[in-house]
C-alpha cells in the first residue's frame, strides 16, 4: 500500500544531476589538487548553457528566474554552488536550480505525493537535457530532508528518537557514560552508509533547528551506482527506484509514529 502523510516531516526533496566540467576533470585526471574557488576557463560555454537552460525550463513552466550569484561577481565560482533558480508562476511548490556541473529539481511543502511531483520533475529534466548540447554522462541522486518536530519526537533529541522510533542501537562506551553529567543526556549525530543493489543509501540523523524550533533532522540520500546517459527515461527510471527505496524505508522505520504522521492511503506513490 502507498501512503501520504498529513503531518509529514518533509522539508525538501532534491533530485540532482551532476556532470563533469572538462577543466575540473582534466585537473583531477592529472593528479593535480583542485583549488577552490576556481576560474572557469570555459566561462562563455557555461554562460551559454545557463541561458539555454533558462529558455528550456521556461517552456516547462519554470519561468521565474532568480540569480543566486550577484551580477558582476568575478568569473571564479565556489564549487559546488547553484547559480540560478527557476520557480513557477503557477505557485506549484517545485523549483529547479542550475550551477556549474549540477542541476536539481526540488519539491517543497506542501508536498503531497511522488505522483503529483513527477510531471514537474520530468519537465525540469527534459529542459536540462535540451540545454546540454554536449550530452555528458550524468550522476543521479535523490535526497529527502525530514525534520521531526516535538509533536513527532516527544523526547526532542536525535539519540532517543533514533533508538526508540527509528530502531537504531546507539550506546555510549562505558568510559564516556561514566563521565556524563548525572541526569544529562548525550547528544549524537551519526551517519549510516548502506550499499543496495544498483544504488547506495546514506542516512544522516542529527539534532537541528527549523526556524526557532528544535528538531531531529534526517537526511536520506540515494545515489545511482552507475552514471547514466542523457536519456530522460533512464534518469526517471533511476529516480523512481530511488524514491521507492526511500519511501519504503521511511514507512518501515516510522511504524511506531504512523498515528502521529496521520498516514493516508493514496492511489499513487507518496
Amino acid at each position: 500500500m502507498n501512503e501520504s502523510f498529513q503531518n509529514a516531516p518533509l522539508v525538501e526533496i532534491v533530485a540532482e544531476l551532476r556532470w563533469q566540467i572538462p577543466q575540473l576533470a582534466a585537473a583531477d585526471q592529472a593528479g593535480n589538487p583542485i583549488q577552490l574557488p576556481i576560474v572557469l576557463a570555459d566561462n562563455n560555454a557555461m554562460t551559454a548553457l545557463f541561458h539555454r537552460t533558462t529558455a528550456a525550463v521556461g517552456k516547462q513552466g519554470f519561468d521565474r528566474l532568480e540569480q543566486l550569484v550577484p551580477p558582476g561577481s568575478p568569473v571564479s565560482v565556489l564549487l559546488p554552488q547553484m547559480m540560478y533558480r527557476y520557480r513557477r508562476t503557477d505557485e506549484v511548490p517545485v523549483l529547479a536550480q542550475i550551477g556549474p556541473g549540477m542541476f536539481s529539481v526540488n519539491a517543497l511543502p506542501p508536498y503531497k505525493t511522488w505522483k503529483e511531483f513527477h510531471p514537474h520533475l520530468e519537465g525540469g529534466i527534459e529542459g536540462l537535457l535540451e540545454a546540454l548540447t554536449d550530452k555528458p554522462e550524468l550522476a543521479v541522486s535523490l535526497r529527502y530532508i525530514d525534520a521531526f518536530r516535538h509533536d513527532l519526537t516527544s523526547s526532542g533529541d536525535a539519540k532517543t528518537f533514533a533508538t526508540e522510533v527509528l530502531g537504531f542501537r546507539l550506546d555510549l562506551p562505558s568510559t564516556l557514560q561514566a563521565r556524563l553529567t548525572e541526569g544529562a543526556q548525550a547528544r549524537m549525530s551519526f551517519q549510516v552508509a548502506l550499499p543496495v543493489p544498483g544504488m547506495s543509501m546514506t542516512i544522516t540523523v542529527s539534532d537541528g533547528q527549523l526556524g526557532t524550533d528544535p528538531v531531529v533532522l534526517m537526511n536520506t540520500d540515494v545515489r545511482i551506482e552507475n552514471v547514466l546517459p542523457c536519456d530522460k527515461h533512464a534518469i526517471l527510471f533511476g529516480l523512481d527506484k530511488a524514491h521507492d527505496l526511500i519511501h519504503g524505508t521511511f514507512v518501515d522505520m516510522t511504524q511506531s509514529i504512523q498515528d502521529k504522521l496521520q498516514s493516508v492511503p493514496v492511489g499513487g506513490n507518496a
